[in-house]
């Protein structure tokens, strides 16, 4: 007996799992294997009678004599079957054609079967082997249900993720926009930040220079106070001149006048004017003594008021108020000065 002739796959159109073409391969993230049945079929198809294979899968399998075979009567198949036939013609009905090779044999194969789910036995194929045929095609049909229903399951899992993907980048452009305003938010506050700076710095150098002033008029404040002790110091020294002097030219013009008097009243014999002279010669110095010890005095306060003002001042600082009591000491001292030479 001749060995049955194996016709290649790759001549059938049928290739080897994991390719991305025929019946074979991963689709869509699904495994698909060729079934038995579609291999039987490959292995019959040279020997058909009615066959329209091309010359490369004749001149592989030369045909063979032709026996005669007891065949089963055929049987009443729900059109269910002949349906998972050609739903196993495409991958996952998603209308992606197989080779036009292997489909010449699938033709065949549906011209032996009578357009039903039957298979007739041709010459050389026992029924038994048909029958296992018909077997592993509903199988196949069954696992082919079942990957659409799988497949239909990611598929809604694929769109649930869609929307959650869609829904977070509307979050995400919503953080985006907020952190767009924080950041403009914090930048007009550092400029804010930036400008009270340069307004403390600009007050710092103020003060500074105020502080610089203030030490410089301290500095004067003394200086004038010494000048004030030694006019004071002359003051003095010139009211005991003058006083002297004075008293003297009082008492040498009250002697010349009451010597002049007396002869005149010793004369006239009028004592009464002779002492009412006297005692307004005598009411003249006092009264010049009393005014230099007046100035002197206004002076002296000054100085103290002066003193007093340049430690508040130095206590407690307090911008233009120290220069408007600085210049209305400097006012009183000038006052004074003024008031001593008139006298």
């Amino acid at each position: 007996m001749q060995a049955p002739c194996r016709i290649p796959e790759q001549q059938l159109g049928i290739y080897a799992p994991g390719s991305s073409n025929g019946l074979n391969g991963t689709v869509n993230g699904f495994e698909k294997h060729t079934s038995p049945a579609e291999m039987t079929v490959a292995d019959l198809s040279p020997n058909l009678s009615n066959t329209s294979s091309s010359s490369s899968i004749d001149s592989a399998c030369p045909p063979e004599p032709l026996r005669k075979v007891a065949v089963p009567p055929r049987r009443p198949v729900p059109a269910d079957e002949g349906k998972a036939y050609q739903q196993a013609s495409t991958i996952n009905g998603r209308g992606r054609k197989i080779t036009a090779q292997a489909q010449r044999v699938i033709d065949q194969f549906v011209s032996l079967t009578g357009g039903g789910g039957a298979l007739t036995a041709p010459n050389g194929i026992s029924s038994t082997e048909l029958a296992a045929v018909e077997s592993k095609l509903k199988r196949q049909s069954i696992e082919l249900r079942e990957a659409k229903a799988e497949l239909a399951e990611r598929t809604a899992e694929v769109a649930a993720l869609r929307a959650q993907a869609i829904e977070r980048e509307s979050r995400l452009r919503g953080a985006k926009s907020e952190i767009m305003e924080a950041r403009a938010g914090a930048a007009e506050k550092e400029a804010k930040l930036i400008e009270l700076y340069q307004i403390l710095a600009d007050s710092g150098a103020e003060r500074a220079r105020l502080r610089d002033e203030l030490a410089q008029t301290k500095m004067e404040l003394v200086e004038t106070q010494g000048e004030l002790e030694n006019l004071a110091d002359e003051i003095l020294a010139m009211k005991e001149l003058v006083l002297n002097d004075s008293e003297l030219a009082e008492l040498n013009a009250g002697m010349a006048a009451a010597s002049k008097i007396s002869e005149e009243e010793l004369e006239n014999n009028n004592s009464s004017s002779f002492e009412s002279s006297i005692e307004s010669m005598t009411a003249s110095a006092a009264a010049a003594a009393e005014g230099t010890w007046d100035v002197l005095q206004q002076l002296a306060e000054m100085s103290r008021q002066m003193l007093d003002d340049a430690k508040l001042d130095e206590e407690a600082f307090n911008g233009a108020g120290f220069f408007n009591k600085l210049a209305s000491g400097r006012g009183r001292i000038s006052n004074g000065a003024t008031k001593s030479q008139e006298k």
